[in-house]
């Protein structure tokens, strides 16, 4: 079973319309997609990273079978490990912009500044 899209939660949510299940704002309760394997799978896929996985594994009731859940765990962990290579990659390119800009930052504060005759001080406005 490859990864659908969470779209197929739709005959869930016409399911359970105006029961004890929705809530005001008419939406499924996440506790309610743990009971159906099929739902389990369709979150799992598409949950990404904006989720700690562990956290929806763990809600996974015991001797539960999940059709294609080696599938989606083994996209789970491609979505992480993708997201781990770009933070790293992020994080090398901002430590080399630092870098960069701390050399120039010392490279300026060096050199000497030319005064002309009328250059005031800032402080006091007298003549420098």
């Amino acid at each position: 079973m490859t990864c659908g899209r969470i779209s197929s939660i739709s005959p869930l949510t016409n399911q359970v319309k105006g029961t004890e299940w929705t809530g005001a704002s008419g939406f499924v309760p996440i506790t309610l997609v743990f009971k159906i394997s099929d739902y389990i799978h369709a979150l799992l896929c598409n949950i990404g990273t904006h989720v700690d996985p562990q956290i929806l594994v763990r809600k996974i009731e015991d001797g539960m079978e999940i059709p294609g859940l080696r599938d989606s765990l083994v996209k789970i962990m491609q979505d992480y490990s993708l997201q781990v290579s770009l933070q790293e990659g992020c994080k090398n390119i901002l430590v080399g912009d630092c870098l960069v800009l701390f050399e120039k930052l010392v490279r300026v504060q060096l050199h000497g500044v030319l005064l002309e005759g009328t250059t005031t001080c800032i402080c006091d406005n007298t003549s420098i």
